[in-house]
């Protein structure tokens, strides 16, 4: 069981990440720069945050995503089901017992 999840996590985690590096710089560049630009869109709501000018962009991509990274860490905390998987699966020994009587 935790080999497919470690194999499972790891194809997703190689499946994102060229995804991600190819979104990054556009969002940040394109969209991010010129909304925190003093005046843009997104200036007077996070300007406060990350302050306005160059580079602020990317520094909101940033928090964006630090926070998104939170909310998954502390995801695993509201679900039973995956803050309780050590409880509800069983142990391997246990397993292999029923499988092979002595």
């Amino acid at each position: 069981m935790q080999g497919r999840v470690f194999t499972a996590r790891q194809f997703i985690a190689w499946l994102v990440f060229p995804i991600t590096q190819l979104l990054a710089g556009p969002l940040a560049d394109q969209l991010l720069e010129p909304a925190m630009a003093e005046g843009g869109n997104l200036a007077s709501t996070f300007g406060w945050l990350v302050g306005t000018g160059t580079g602020t962009g990317i520094a909101l991509l940033f928090v964006i995503n630090g926070l998104l990274a939170a909310m998954v860490g502390l995801g695993g905390y509201l679900f039973p089901v995956v803050c309780n998987a050590e409880d509800i699966l069983p142990d391997h020994d246990a397993v292999m017992c029923r499988l092979r009587p002595e």
